[in-house]
């Protein structure tokens, strides 16, 4: 949790559990408690800044949603409640949008969709042919940075809004004519986009790792909100 009270993690602790769970603990590993309970798996919690709510993915209703749960296990909503599968919730630095990203099986691609947190105003942030994942928003909540798969070659793209969410532009931040290789000890398939985005001052410091080098190696990649290209 932001304060370090508190751990939340998926498992399947105990043979009566008939998929994963979300659990939340106390840092020293007492007092684990289920909090979804549910048949079907749930998985990649996160806390929402304040620590008082939790979103994860769940397949409860045959396919993956994103959901959300206080941390006493208290109302859980679906927030997405779609035929896609929904993954890889993340929190808005304010704790009022969730940016995630989304499989539809009839468009073949992943994109982006931010949600405010009370399941309301569901909007697609991205709209192409490619893979698009990792969101994650500035504080803010005008930007959002993504990994899009261009070309063969996973980028770091930052959307843009200026009418408060209603339409987004993205562009590229990273120039990389590079595909990383497989990095031993990490996913076969491993392709650089792990990424997280800061604002101070003005200006915005998308970040991302490669190994370019030969090694894994972080990248920063900063503008300024006035130079931005619409």
């Amino acid at each position: 949790s932001p304060d370090g009270s508190k751990i939340v993690f998926a498992g399947q602790l105990y043979e009566s559990d008939t998929g994963f769970d979300i659990y939340i603990m106390n840092p020293d590993g007492s007092e684990q408690t289920n909090l979804t309970n549910t048949e079907n798996d749930d998985f990649n919690p996160t806390f929402s800044p304040d620590g008082s709510k939790i979103a994860f993915e769940s397949e409860r209703d045959g396919n993956w949603e994103i959901c959300i749960i206080n941390t006493d296990g208290s109302e859980q909503i679906n927030l997405t409640n779609n035929p896609a599968y929904d993954d890889l919730p993340v929190f808005s630095p304010d704790g009022s949008k969730i940016a995630f990203e989304s499989y539809y099986v009839e468009e073949g691609d992943w994109e982006i969709f931010v949600v405010d947190s009370d399941g309301s105003n569901l909007t697609k942030i991205t709209n192409n042919d490619t893979v698009d994942s990792y969101a994650c928003i500035s504080g803010d909540g005008s930007l959002v940075a993504f990994t899009s798969r261009v070309d063969g070659d996973d980028e770091i793209f930052v959307a843009n809004s200026d009418d408060g969410g209603v339409t987004w532009d993205d562009f590229q931040v990273s120039d990389v004519a590079f595909t990383p290789t497989p990095i031993s000890g990490l996913a076969s398939d491993y392709m650089g986009d792990c990424l997280g985005i800061s604002a101070v001052g003005g200006k915005v410091y998308p970040t991302w790792t490669d190994n370019r080098s030969g090694a894994a190696l972080t990248y920063v990649s900063p503008f300024s909100l006035s130079s931005l290209p619409f």
